[in-house]
């Protein structure tokens, strides 16, 4: 399982004892923490499976208001931008006219949300953010185009 692979057993050894005892039906990412999921998003993002990271960083966001190490939020806020941008530009790069452009729309979103969460922590994140921001705005307009 590449929840295993991420980074070694010992670290997930608990998330998965806590899972066999869940209630039936539920998938694997919504009865792990929040940091858990998140690594296992980054394990994806690793091997460019973009979409499957795209997925779990959902369900981090869904659990990012118990997560209270601010570094980690601000972590999962870049990293579920940067997954959102790579994907859509994989699907566009493949075929452009099937590549979906709501995930441009969310990536902007994402890095608007790390640029606003960040602007009383860190001026060197808000910059990167408002520069990924116009960026991606430009690729987009130039697609409407």
């Amino acid at each position: 399982h590449p929840l295993i692979l991420a980074r070694g057993k010992r670290k997930y050894k608990g998330a998965l004892s806590k899972t066999r005892s869940g209630p039936a039906g539920s998938t694997l990412c919504e009865r792990m923490s929040a940091s858990s999921v998140l690594s296992l998003a980054k394990a994806y993002g690793l091997q460019k499976k973009y979409s499957k990271a795209v997925r779990a960083m959902r369900r981090v966001e869904s659990k990012m208001g118990r997560m209270r190490n601010k570094k980690l939020k601000s972590d999962a806020y870049r990293f579920y931008a940067e997954m959102l941008e790579f994907d859509f530009l994989r699907q566009y790069n493949d075929d452009a006219k099937e590549a979906n452009y709501g995930l441009l729309n969310r990536a902007i979103r994402q890095w608007e949300k790390y640029r606003n969460f960040n602007r009383s922590v860190s001026t060197g994140a808000v910059r990167e953010a408002e520069a990924k921001i116009a960026k991606l705005s430009k690729l987009k307009r130039e697609l409407e185009y």
